[in-house]
């Protein structure tokens, strides 16, 4: 028996039937380099209380051998507040696991949602007088 890897998977776009499958054959021991998916799991503390999730990198570059391999790079969100950013420095690696860039990148970010200022009521009846005045001239 050989261990493989599927390098390219061809799907059609309507059907969702698999047209193409390519399969590489490779060493367990080899080290290889690969895109794995970024999994992110929970609600952080800063959503619940309104703010959003900014998922700016779903994918890593990853180099390890086969098999050290992660399925994904699993992230827990519960303690992350508003305001707080993770980098791909901060995601958990397995052992033997290691990210592959040039720039250090953000993965995520936890933001405050826009809010609606409260505005007194005096200041917009105050104000809609210099716009009628406005539009006339």
């Amino acid at each position: 028996s050989l261990l493989t890897l599927c390098r390219d998977l061809q799907i059609h776009p309507v059907t969702r039937q698999i047209r193409h499958v390519d399969f590489y054959s490779i060493d367990p021991k080899q080290v290889i380099q690969l895109k794995v998916p970024i999994r992110l799991t929970g609600r952080s503390a800063g959503q619940k209380i309104g703010g959003k999730l900014l998922f700016v990198r779903r994918w890593v570059n990853l180099e390890c051998t086969a098999e050290t391999l992660p399925d994904a790079i699993t992230m827990a969100l519960e303690p992350f507040e508003i305001g707080d950013m993770i980098g791909v420095d901060d995601l958990p690696f397995p052992e033997g696991v290691r990210p592959i860039y040039r720039k250090a990148f953000k993965v995520f970010e936890i933001k405050a949602a826009r809010t609606v200022e409260e505005v007194d009521e005096d200041e917009v009846v105050a104000a809609a007088p210099a716009a009628d005045a406005a539009e006339e001239a």
